[in-house]
C-alpha cells in the first residue's frame, strides 16, 4: 500500500452466492504504519479471508472497515487465522470480523476435483 485504503472489497451480493476472497500465505505490506485494511464490504454479504500471511505495521489495528461509514456489516464475513507479523494481532479487530480455528482447505475453494480441472492452472499451485 502506497497510503489510505483498503487491500479488498469483496462485493458479494446476497447469501446463496458462494464466492469469497482467500489470501493464503500472502505478504501484506506498504510504506506508513496503519494505513490500510485488510477490506470493506462493498456489498452486504462480503467474504473475505486471510490466512497464514505476514501482515506489516501498515495494516490497522481495526483490520477492516466500514465502507464510507455504512453500518451493512451484519452479513459479512471478514476472518483470519494464524497470521504473522506487526499488523496480525486481533485483539484490537472490529466486532464485525473473527478469527477462524482451522484455515480454508484449496478443496473448499475450488472442489474435491480441482486436479483434473481444465480451469486450473497448476503452475500457481
Amino acid at each position: 500500500s502506497v497510503g489510505y485504503g483498503c487491500v479488498t472489497a469483496n462485493g458479494r451480493t446476497d447469501n446463496s452466492n458462494p464466492s469469497e476472497y482467500v489470501f493464503n500465505n500472502v505478504r501484506v505490506f506498504g510504506s506508513k504504519p496503519e494505513q490500510a485494511f485488510l477490506g470493506r464490504p462493498w456489498r452486504p454479504y462480503a467474504r473475505v479471508v486471510f490466512q497464514n500471511s505476514d501482515l506489516s505495521d501498515v495494516i490497522n489495528p481495526e483490520g477492516w472497515q466500514k465502507w464510507n461509514g455504512d453500518n451493512n456489516t451484519a452479513n459479512v464475513y471478514f476472518k483470519e487465522y494464524k497470521n504473522r507479523g506487526a499488523g496480525a494481532a486481533t485483539n484490537k479487530r472490529v466486532a464485525f470480523s473473527g478469527t477462524l480455528q482451522n484455515p480454508v482447505t484449496i478443496t473448499e475453494i475450488l472442489g474435491s476435483d480441482f486436479n483434473s480441472a481444465w480451469w486450473v492452472d497448476k503452475s500457481f499451485m
